[in-house]
């Protein structure tokens, strides 16, 4: 039997690196992994640094998971040999778990389905419900409906009487609440712990509602966010890009966009550099593994936010003319507004 974890939540939550944190541990423990991300568009930062870690990461592009669950399904028949997969649904899922299981299970019986995790930025959190930002807390509310567990994350960032008000928040949803931090390793153990056990979707199907009745959430949502994709070839040293990216995002964006994350890697056969940024007034969180500094990278942008297009349309023109001394070489570049009929995603014309 394969076990199948579902880590969820929403953008900037910190579902990549605990998935990366788990991966690590099982694949240090001699466990076969695999992960399915999935996003809008392609390439994904995720993958490719997943598969740097040594894990086998599958792609589900074009859709969020919920809508999408052949491809799914496709990509749990890759990992026939894998004993532990995780999946990571896009930022802005709803109830991921309770939308795609039933046809998962149906499809491939050799399952174990884990309690659902679903993460929260506590910080984040407690700053939407000062601003009453009500369609972002609305959308989190139905990521809850998943939830087994629900790992309130960055708890090293939150002072006492955040953590307070974000635990009088969750006072009554019925899944088992955790404080902790992922990028510090704060009550991962007690996560990982209860990760040995079942999940309890099957109980909640049976009175479930939520995609029907707030499907209208989900598509005022998506209409609000934009997905910023690059993928280009530069010939600089690795500090160049990072520095000249992360600055020029921050000045051209800050003041007049919400972002949800900002994933950028930099890759060649010399090593790799991968960036993390969910807030603009933050310093990005960067991991790397480089043995020369110079040569040609790969770069793999992937940004959300909520910004206007014409606004992120001039801060990709600034960042090009600033690469522009160093060979740039343009592979994929796109500004995806996302509208939705039918209940697909399409690109809006």
């Amino acid at each position: 039997m394969r076990n199948l974890y579902i880590i969820g939540g929403f953008l900037g939550s910190g579902k990549t690196t605990m998935i990366s944190k788990f991966t690590k541990r099982l694949l240090d423990k001699g466990r076969k992994v695999g992960v399915i991300v999935n996003d809008f568009s392609t390439p994904l930062v995720d993958e490719r640094y997943l598969t740097q870690l040594g894990a086998q990461a599958e792609q589900v592009s074009g859709d969020c998971v919920c809508h999408t669950t052949a491809a799914v399904n496709e990509a749990l028949d890759k990992m026939k040999d894998k004993e532990d997969i995780f999946l990571e649904p896009i930022g802005t899922h709803l109830d991921v778990a309770n939308a795609i299981l039933p046809e998962v299970i149906s499809h491939t019986t050799d399952l174990i389905v884990r309690p659902v995790v679903i993460l929260v930025d506590g910080k984040r959190l407690n700053e939407i419900l000062k601003k009453e930002n009500g369609y972002i807390l609305e959308f989190i509310f139905q990521q809850l409906q998943s939830a087994d567990i629900i790992f309130v994350n960055k708890v090293d960032l939150m002072d006492k009487d955040e953590i307070k008000d974000v635990t009088e928040f969750f006072e009554k949803r019925k899944a088992q609440i955790i404080f902790g931090s992922a990028l510090k390793d704060v009550n991962t153990n007690e996560l990982f712990g209860l990760l040995e056990g079942a999940s309890k979707w099957k109980e909640r199907v049976e009175n479930d509602q939520t995609l029907f009745t707030h499907y209208e959430i989900y598509v005022k949502l998506q209409e609000k966010m934009k997905w910023v994709n690059l993928y280009f070839s530069v010939r600089a040293d690795h500090k160049i890009i990072t520095d000249r990216i992360v600055r020029i995002f921050k000045e051209n964006l800050k003041s007049n966009t919400y972002l949800g994350h900002l994933k950028v890697m930099v890759i060649s056969k010399e090593g790799y550099v991968k960036l993390n940024l969910t807030k603009w007034d933050e310093e990005p969180q960067i991991t790397e593994r480089i043995y020369l500094d110079k040569g040609e990278w790969k770069v793999i942008i992937n940004m959300r936010l909520e910004a206007d297009k014409d606004l992120i349309d001039k801060a990709l023109e600034v960042l090009f003319d600033a690469l522009s001394p160093y060979d740039v070489r343009i592979m994929n570049k796109e500004v995806v507004i996302p509208v939705i009929k039918w209940g697909k995603f399409v690109k809006q014309e």
